[in-house]
């Protein structure tokens, strides 16, 4: 016999009569946590003995894990354990109740991977999280901006000049640029060392071909080193 509370039955009321030695069920319990359990088998002759235990219930029902996509690009996402495996959207899938899960995105050319949202511990872009509930989390994957620069990691930009001017003054800058072709003037007006690598592919791997500026290139402050530029 159990009691939905931490009180005892009223023992008097709670007598199971057992004739064999079959498992005996209770599904009365409407919530979880500690319970009370009390049980009565009385012999042949009569003879009543009583048993006391208190149990915990815990909720096991499976959680449901989604992924949600967002952003300009393309990617995938797979989880360990396995269960998750989307490219685009949404996708989810269920987990039991604490397990331990680990996110990882896998970018093609053309885009990369800009960060988690949701409830997650992001580790070199792996997301790993606790299933302690129904949960979303969001992929944001971008389609490559056509610069980038690097410090402790590479950082994407729109416009040469958002690259250029993402380092303090006084700093080095590193620019990196895809394989396009600008319409711009370029004016380096900060004390600062600039090192130019044009002509990258659309993953940033090599740099085989050439970046035309189509503008001036002007020179106030600071050196440039160039590579694979071309300026009409």
């Amino acid at each position: 016999v159990g009691s939905d509370t931490e009180l005892p039955l009223d023992y008097s009321t709670s007598i199971l009569t057992f004739t064999q030695n079959p498992p005996q069920t209770y599904s009365g319990f409407t919530t979880f946590g500690t319970k009370w359990l009390t049980a009565f088998v009385k012999d042949n002759a009569g003879n009543v003995g009583r048993h006391d235990v208190t149990v915990t219930l815990t909720d096991v029902s499976p959680l449901t894990l989604t992924v949600i996509f967002s952003g300009t690009g393309k990617g995938s996402v797979n989880s360990n354990p396995t269960g998750i495996a989307c490219t685009e959207n949404l996708c989810s899938t269920t987990f039991p109740p604490s397990t331990s899960v680990s996110l990882s995105p896998t970018t093609p050319v053309g885009s990369y991977f800009s960060g988690w949202s949701g409830n997650c511990l992001v580790t070199n872009e792996t997301c790993t999280l606790s299933m302690s509930a129904d949960t979303n989390v969001t992929a944001l994957f971008d389609a490559l901006p056509p610069f980038r620069t690097y410090d402790s990691s590479f950082h994407y930009h729109q416009t040469i000049l958002d690259a250029y001017n993402y380092s303090l003054e006084g700093v080095p800058v590193t620019i990196q640029a895809l394989a396009v072709g600008l319409t711009d003037n370029f004016n380096l007006n900060r004390d600062q060392p600039v090192t130019f690598f044009g002509g990258f592919d659309n993953n940033f791997t090599i740099n085989s071909d050439y970046t035309s500026l189509k503008g001036i290139l002007t020179i106030s402050k600071g050196s440039l080193i160039v590579d694979r530029l071309i300026v009409q």
